[in-house]
């Protein structure tokens, strides 16, 4: 596994199923101060029980496809796993992971400032501008 630790000490465990989307994560939230981003390198059930011993709160960022979909299910459907929540950000912005999300909101943060840069302008240096006003 691989973890990337912020903060002190935290409580919460974000989990993913590869390092990237780990990495995407938290350029998407900058916010977030205390956390262990885990990649399981794929969805490891042994990953979130010893989480869960760890008493750590674990918030599920896995893929959103039948897959991720099933883990998730497996771990809310366990008795001995405690504080799982799942993150929907992904189901709920029609992506399949982190990183493809990262790259849409990207996009559209380029798209915007290109929109923005095209507005026409008005030339100031023109003494025909000055002498309508």
């Amino acid at each position: 596994m691989f973890t990337i630790a912020k903060g002190e000490e935290t409580d919460t465990a974000y989990i993913f199923e590869s390092a990237i989307d780990a990495i995407s994560f938290i350029q998407l939230h900058p916010k977030i101060e205390h956390g262990k981003f885990i990649s399981m390198a794929g969805l490891k059930d042994f990953a979130v029980k010893r989480l869960s011993d760890e008493k750590l709160r674990i918030i599920s960022c896995v893929d959103n496809d039948k897959a991720g979909n099933d883990f998730n299910k497996r771990q809310l459907d366990n008795p001995n796993i405690k504080a799982f929540t799942v993150n929907e950000e992904c189901k709920n912005n029609n992506a399949k992971d982190f990183n493809e999300l990262l790259t849409k909101r990207k996009a559209e943060q380029k798209m915007e400032q290109s929109s923005n840069d095209s507005q026409p302008q008005p030339d100031l240096s023109k003494k025909s501008y000055y002498e309508g006003r």
